[in-house]
């Protein structure tokens, strides 16, 4: 079935004991896995209540998300926050909510605001004028722009820039970083020696630069400032990252996030193989640590005289925020008597910039050959000799044994071409000539 794109709706759901919720709706999604939840303030609320998913006939998927509203709370904003893997990155619906002391008092000043109407108009006008002068001046006020910011990778290092144009003081630069519990830290070019210690801690794992170019004409110059760290699953997840940016007495903000982050695939060396009854070799690759869960694997042979794919089954979990994943395959052992055979694992995931791989051939199986001592007792010049080799252990079954002899005064191997096999019992019957 194609990938399907939820529809994301949120409303506010009155009780008859006077009490609220918020009911985010998500609805006709595929696949499966999606990830909801209610924030305010960009805190997510973790007492919201999901619902399970509900097969619609199309084979689609949908999902409900209720946070009931404290009656000791009124906030002014809810936002639904849904991540699936078709959106790009995340969807957002806001809900502006109003309560019934401001419904009152809006209509009680409706006629206050037809009044008020007339005077901004009047003002509008003296505003236009205002700013025609300092244009004409060459005033301008300092403006800032949007956090730029890589994807996230866990343990992978990722800057964030921010840039103020049009700055006219020494401006100075804080960033927050506001976790998912709602944890705040501020970390700054210099940080403050009166942080206590735990967060002082905390704070090492940032650097913050800033960097000042002056403009060709006037007073006026550029801050660009950069956050520099290491992204953790454990710490980072669903983090919001603000730039705060203080020119004279103005103060500018501009927030980054909730953000997710892809933890890269650990590969568990090496492919696992062990042998059926009969005679398939079963091979296992594990996969640990990565997130999201989607994750793309095959098995196939793509050799110049062998070309296949292996139907495989696929064994799921999770530890914490990330995901792991064991696929198996079986391939018939007797395609591993061509030497030129190969399997190839190869799995592709949001994290990676390209697919990696795995090849397997019949030299790297556990099963080599194993050979027992030759026994030889005492002879005599031109006694004969029956000389035997047993072989055990193998597979395939695809085992080539040559006798080679070097006579008394030669350096030389030379084949000896009279042997026979009996199961796994290799011999030859020579003569011995001693000089």
């Amino acid at each position: 079935m194609n990938t399907t794109t939820p529809l994301v709706t949120i409303e506010r759901v009155e009780k008859e004991d006077k009490t609220s919720s918020a009911l985010c709706s998500v609805m006709g999604f595929y696949p499966r896995d999606i990830s909801v939840n209610i924030v305010i303030d960009q805190t997510i609320m973790e007492d919201s209540v999901l619902t399970e998913h509900r097969t619609n006939a199309d084979g689609t998927y949908s999902i409900n998300k209720t946070w009931t509203i404290p009656t000791d709370v009124s906030p002014k904003f809810l936002s639904c926050l849904v991540h699936h893997e078709t959106l790009s990155p995340y969807v957002q619906k806001d809900l502006q909510l109003t309560y019934q002391g401001q419904q009152n008092d809006n209509e009680t000043n409706v006629g206050a605001i037809v009044g008020v109407i007339i005077g901004v108009l009047i003002l509008l006008v003296l505003i236009g004028a205002v700013y025609y002068y300092k244009k004409k001046a060459g005033s301008q006020k300092c403006s800032m722009g949007d956090i730029e910011s890589p994807v996230w990778i866990d343990g992978a290092k990722t800057v964030l820039s921010c840039k103020a144009s049009n700055c006219t003081g020494d401006a100075q630069v804080i960033w927050v970083i506001q976790s998912k519990d709602g944890t705040r830290l501020e970390v700054s070019e210099n940080p403050s020696t009166d942080m206590e210690e735990e967060e002082a801690l905390m704070s090492m794992e940032y650097k913050v630069t800033r960097n000042i170019v002056s403009q060709k004409k006037g007073k006026l110059h550029d801050v660009t400032t950069k956050l520099t760290f290491i992204p953790s699953m454990s710490r980072h997840l669903w983090t919001t990252v603000t730039c705060r940016i203080s020119d004279n007495k103005e103060v500018m903000e501009k927030t980054y996030g909730p953000n997710s982050i892809l933890a890269k695939p650990k590969f568990n060396e090496p492919v696992k193989s062990t042998l059926s009854p009969r005679g398939e070799v079963e091979l296992s690759a594990t996969l640990q640590s990565f997130y999201p869960e989607k994750m793309e694997i095959r098995w196939s042979s793509e050799s110049a005289k062998y070309q296949e794919k292996f139907q495989s089954k696929e064994n799921r979990s999770n530890y914490g925020n990330t995901f792991n994943l064991e696929s198996k395959c079986t391939v018939p052992g007797e395609l591993f008597k061509n030497p030129e055979f190969k399997v190839m694992v190869t799995w592709k995931h949001e994290s990676m910039e390209c697919p990696e791989f795995r090849e397997l051939s019949a030299k790297d199986l556990p099963w080599h050959p194993k050979l027992q001592t030759i026994p030889i007792e005492s002879v005599f010049q031109g006694d004969k000799v029956l000389l035997q080799c047993r072989v055990s252990d193998y597979f395939p079954d695809a085992l080539v044994v040559k006798w080679l002899e070097k006579k008394m005064g030669s350096q030389e191997l030379v084949e000896i071409t009279s042997s026979e096999k009996k199961e796994n019992l290799y011999q030859i019957l020579t003569v011995i000539f001693l000089s």
